[in-house]
């Protein structure tokens, strides 16, 4: 009788696991599309950024800037490069995730 009774807990709790992780796995597919959709946003802010820190190249050897505006394009670009890099490793530690729960959904099936 308590075999019988620990068995059907034991077939609950598994069932339970098994919907937590396939609601962990649907949050993370979420956000991993998200990133993926705001990384290219993000690229974009990197290509803008270099193109503004070198038309204030150009104006600085011509005379037509100032050192200070130099440093606002540049320090532009490299928080715009920073938000790419974050970005990208949201991106990789997303995916790590998804293949780790991935790989504990297939080992709560056997």
């Amino acid at each position: 009788q308590q075999a019988l009774a620990d068995q059907r807990a034991a077939a609950l709790t598994l069932k339970k696991t098994k919907e937590q992780l396939k609601l962990q796995l649907v949050s993370k597919i979420t956000s991993y599309n998200k990133l993926s959709e705001s990384n290219a946003a993000a690229k974009k802010a990197v290509e803008l950024a270099q193109k503004s820190f070198n038309i204030s190249q150009r104006k600085f050897r011509t005379g037509q800037t100032s050192v200070t505006e130099i440093n606002g394009m540049d320090a532009a670009l490299t928080q715009a490069q920073l938000g790419y890099a974050a970005n990208v490793y949201q991106i990789h530690s997303t995916l790590a995730e998804i293949q780790n729960l991935l790989n504990l959904k297939e080992g709560a099936l056997k």
